[in-house]
């Protein structure tokens, strides 16, 4: 007979002959002998005895809620819940403070997904008894039922004191974990899992998930690298880090990605999804032509296959082949039963259109993919800057407009709402939308910084600045503050100043790619500390090395310098890749006539009067396509 079983036997015998249950205590011997035999037979296993004698017991005693109760276990104990909730309810209506009774009902219940609620009620009155205060199972049922039930703060109440009696127990801490991520406290979901994670990989992917919720990218990528080292054979756990690895952007990580799948493509060239993370690395790591064959090795297995064609048109995408990203989706969107991973495909086509300056199909693009999810947000910011790219001002604030109405908390439409608004002519009405703006949500960063460029592209510079100085009180340490300051003042031609806030930003981050390019860009623009240029653009370009606007600041900076060769190496890649922006067309085309390719140089002239028209003084460029010189720049 084991403990358990002995000690509640003896405990029975005591409460037969208290004083509470004086039915018992003056009835004949026979109910007290069955029922003590009725616990011998059950600690023996002999269930059917068990329950014959406590029957007999029962009998004898009608008024007995204790007998019942303890038939009501036996019932539980042999998995007859039916039989066993009957027994504890006939017990609770003889004493509606059974602790037995409402302990056997309440685990009974606790198996009914309909019933939880009510099996919690009868577990937490035997909580208040010594019996709850000792059962660590049932103490960690009622965890559960409050998590299941939504109740996950008091799940975390009851399941932090399991764990902090018995930190072993791995049901109850992933149970814990569970709880603190749905009450969403992610951080004291992770402090609970990481010390027992080790290289277990379910716990290290459970791991992984908390920490990207809370935007621990890297350490989620270190913890699926634990489960795949520890599970180097498993396919799932080395996809699962070639994809967070990719996550990071990296040129390292993306390496690290490959030699994740490169054995899983090894062992089988055919399975499609270690060739697509394949792909995706191999053109992270500017190897494109070996990403596009990767791509189509996956459409040779299944010329269906969505992510086959988003991995060949993005590794044409990445070589400025626009026309053939336009060749390789169209067709296959056009296809019968468009399905919703047809939607990024659309994206990439539009990205194309827009790349080659044909915005109404660019924008075409986007309203199919909205057709195939219309509830995709998204999809509706880029129509915004769809419209907004194509010059089609009114059109993009009034989508802009809409899309804020839907999505009120998502002031990525207002900021857009109010660019559209700038640029269509109607400044007030901008500047009046985004301080309203700010004035409903001072805690929304986003809109002190755009409010801030458009009091500078509108002339207040002070005014942008001094709202700088107030989103500095409000988000201290906020590196975009200080990058837009710096911005903010160099488009006000204060060069002086603008320099100082830059290379503040690099004394605390001197990897800070987008300062380092514009410090560089600024003094290059001005003619001066041209090798102090070249090695700020370069070391930006170390940390992006395919940046479009980064290819463009070092080719201006060789332009500045003389050195014309190196200006047309580097401004030729930036104006491939940014074929509609005015100022990058009119750097080349600069550089093209230095170089004696007059026809060459008045097509990227041409291109640039074509262009998005930002930035770009049209007078200077149309002197030039009209053999007039260009005044020197100051």
């Amino acid at each position: 007979m084991n403990a358990r079983r002995t000690q509640r036997m003896v405990l029975a015998a005591f409460s037969l002959l208290a004083a509470p249950f004086p039915a018992l205590a003056q009835a004949p011997a026979e109910p007290y002998y069955d029922f003590m035999l009725g616990h011998r037979l059950d600690g023996e296993g002999d269930d059917k005895g068990a329950l014959a004698a406590f029957e007999r017991a029962a009998a004898a005693a009608p008024k007995s809620a204790h007998i019942r109760a303890e038939i009501a276990g036996l019932y539980l104990r042999q998995n007859q819940a039916e039989a066993a909730e009957k027994a504890a309810r006939a017990a609770l209506a003889l004493d509606e403070d059974s602790t037995e009774a409402h302990r056997v009902l309440g685990l009974v219940l606790s198996a009914v997904p309909d019933r939880m609620k009510e099996a919690g009620t009868h577990l937490e009155k035997v909580m208040a008894t010594p019996t709850g205060a000792t059962d660590v199972s049932l103490q960690f049922t009622l965890g559960r039922l409050y998590l299941i039930t939504g109740e996950p703060e008091k799940a975390v109440e009851l399941l932090s004191r399991i764990v902090e009696e018995q930190p072993f127990l791995m049901q109850a801490r992933l149970t814990l974990v569970q709880a603190l991520s749905s009450a969403g406290r992610n951080e004291d979901a992770i402090e609970a899992l990481a010390p027992v994670a080790g290289t277990d990989a379910r716990l290290n992917t459970t791991l992984a998930q908390l920490l990207t919720r809370t935007g621990r990218i890297r350490e989620a990528s270190d913890a699926l690298g634990r489960a795949a080292a520890a599970n180097a054979g498993n396919r799932e756990a080395q996809l699962q880090y070639a994809a967070a690895l990719l996550a990071l952007g990296t040129k390292d990580d993306a390496k690290k990605a490959l030699g994740a799948v490169g054995p899983l493509v090894e062992r089988n060239g055919r399975d499609t999804g270690a060739l697509y993370l394949q792909a995706q690395a191999l053109r992270r790591i500017g190897d494109v032509f070996a990403a596009e064959r990767a791509a189509r090795s996956i459409l040779a297995v299944d010329p269906k296959s969505a992510s086959g064609v988003s991995a060949l048109a993005q590794a044409f995408g990445q070589s400025r082949r626009y026309k053939d990203v336009i060749e390789t989706i169209e067709p296959f969107v056009a296809g019968a039963g468009q399905a919703q991973s047809h939607v990024q495909l659309l994206t990439y086509l539009s990205t194309a259109y827009q790349s080659l300056g044909q915005h109404d199909k660019a924008i075409d693009a986007l309203k199919r993919a909205k057709v195939l999810d219309p509830e995709d947000e998204t999809l509706d910011l880029y129509l915004v800057q769809a419209h907004l790219t194509a010059r089609q001002y009114k059109e993009a604030a009034s989508l802009a407009e809409a899309g804020q109405k839907s999505a009120p908390e998502d002031l990525r439409f207002t900021t857009l709402q109010a660019r559209a608004q700038f640029l269509s002519g109607a400044r007030p009405a901008a500047l009046t939308l985004l301080e309203r703006t700010l004035e409903a949500k001072p805690d929304r960063l986003e809109i002190y910084l755009s409010l801030a460029e458009l009091y500078g592209q509108a002339g207040r510079v002070d005014d942008g600045l001094t709202l700088l100085d107030k989103a500095d009180a409000r988000f201290p340490g906020a590196g975009s503050i200080a990058f837009r300051r710096g911005a903010v003042l160099g488009d006000a031609k204060r060069h002086a100043d603008a320099e100082r806030v830059f290379r503040g930003i690099l004394a605390k981050d001197a990897k800070n790619a987008d300062a380092l390019n514009y410090l560089g860009y600024m003094l290059a623009d001005q003619g001066r500390s041209l090798d102090e240029a070249l090695d700020l653009v370069t070391r930006a370009l170390a940390e992006d090395e395919e940046n479009p606007s980064f290819l463009d600041s070092l080719g201006w900076v060789y332009f500045k310098k003389g050195d014309f060769a190196q200006a047309d190496k580097y401004l030729s890649r930036a104006s491939d890749a940014l074929p509609l922006n005015s100022v990058v067309q009119d750097h080349y085309g600069d550089v093209l006539a230095k170089l004696g390719r007059q026809k060459e140089a008045t097509l990227a002239w041409e291109k640039a009067l074509a262009g998005d028209g930002e930035e770009m003084d049209r007078t200077a460029v149309e002197r030039k396509l009209h053999g007039t010189p260009r005044p020197t720049r100051k």
